[in-house]
């Protein structure tokens, strides 16, 4: 099974385009381009969801799954000063919204997520599937 980020309009559509009436998104106020890039790992017991966030803090993240989709929001606020005044600035403040396609084999209880050097991982384990064993069958 295949984890999709949301993010990507085209393919947000394709895989929505049933369910927008029972779950409308809202839109991120964020530009695409000041998204963070994300890395999604699939292992046999789980997938893990790398995004890529230098500069934020822990608190500065909320992560919550609804209806199956993952939303990680990003709220990084300044600091204002008024003694400096920039000749360049190419990073300040952030904020984003990246959403995620979350299979219906994810153990939801099990999700957690941690911050480190960077980067929220944010890890999904999979249900363990009981493996029936086969089974005689009598004919009558």
């Amino acid at each position: 099974m295949t984890l999709y980020s949301l993010n990507n309009r085209r393919m947000r559509n394709d895989l929505l385009s049933s369910f927008m009436n029972e779950f409308p998104l809202k839109e991120s106020t964020s530009h695409p381009m000041n998204l963070p890039k994300a890395n999604v790992v699939e292992t046999d017991e789980n997938f893990r969801i790398e995004l890529s966030v230098p500069g934020f803090k822990k608190d500065s993240f909320e992560v919550k799954l609804e209806k199956n989709i993952l939303i990680v929001n990003g709220n990084q606020k300044e600091e204002k000063t008024n003694k400096e005044k920039y000749t360049l600035r190419e990073f300040s403040a952030k904020e984003f919204i990246r959403r995620f396609f979350i299979p219906k084999n994810i153990n939801e209880e099990s999700i957690h997520a941690k911050y480190e050097d960077g980067i929220l991982s944010i890890t999904l384990p999979k249900k363990v599937e009981e493996k029936q064993k086969p089974r005689a069958i009598t004919i009558s």
